[in-house]
């Protein structure tokens, strides 16, 4: 039987890919490649954007309530960590963007066993690339690059396909009181909130094999997380 991950993110989110490569980290460590099922589930930061638009960074340095120059510095240092897991991030390159469909290519994905080369993908190209993931035609390139069918990628882009099974990933976050990503939860029984150290996935998917009791896992400092249309920095 394979241990169960859930997993919420969203595309613009550089904690969702930090919490990613630390959870694909523990699970090689552990040599447990064989013995997982990484379940994605949508979450929006901002479902209520209607147009992609750049990334204003002096309204973003507003919003947190800290100087552009404070939040340059937060983002080289983040920078740095994303870059020792493979990313290079171009934060002032960030097209904010409505993630709901590129949610629903995901579900798509899924049903072809391509949702983790896809969820990679789309991360990189809203982080790395500065690319518009609300754009049909970015997102059918996305999808090709990582093995699927352009004439069916564009036909579910251009129907309603999954768009419920999104709605009820969104409504299932909120009845869990789920307000930032990422968030995991192991086994149906240990979440781990934000973009917690390898060593933390290690632990808790122990904890999961071994079936010890569920007692909830204790945050060490502040978790690192994207709420809202913002990202919380320590």
């Amino acid at each position: 039987m394979k241990v169960t991950i859930d997993m919420y993110s969203d595309y613009a989110c550089p904690f969702c890919y930090l919490g990613k490569e630390n959870l694909k980290a523990a699970i090689k460590t552990l040599h447990l490649q064989d013995d997982v099922d990484i379940r994605y589930h949508s979450f929006q930061l901002d479902p209520n954007i209607d147009q992609s638009h750049p990334i204003d960074l002096e309204h973003f340095a507003k919003m947190k309530g800290i100087s552009l120059q404070q939040l340059l510095e937060s983002q080289k240092e983040l920078g740095e960590r994303l870059q020792e897991k493979g990313l290079t991030m171009h934060y002032d390159k960030l097209i904010v963007a409505n993630s709901f469909d590129a949610h629903r290519l995901v579900k798509y994905a899924t049903t072809q066993n391509k949702a983790t080369e896809l969820q990679d993908r789309l991360l990189k190209a809203s982080l790395e690339q500065g690319l518009d993931i609300a754009d049909y035609n970015v997102l059918t390139t996305l999808a090709v690059e990582v093995g699927l069918d352009k004439d069916a990628v564009k036909a579910v882009l251009n129907s309603g396909d999954y768009a419920y099974s999104v709605i009820q990933d969104l409504d299932s976050a909120r009845e869990q009181n789920i307000s930032g990503v990422p968030f995991f939860v192991i086994n149906n029984r240990y979440p781990i909130y934000g973009a917690q150290p390898e060593y933390r996935f290690e632990d808790t998917l122990r904890r999961a094999l071994l079936e010890m009791d569920d007692a909830p896992i204790k945050k060490e400092k502040k978790p690192e997380v994207c709420e809202g249309d913002c990202c919380l920095f320590e």
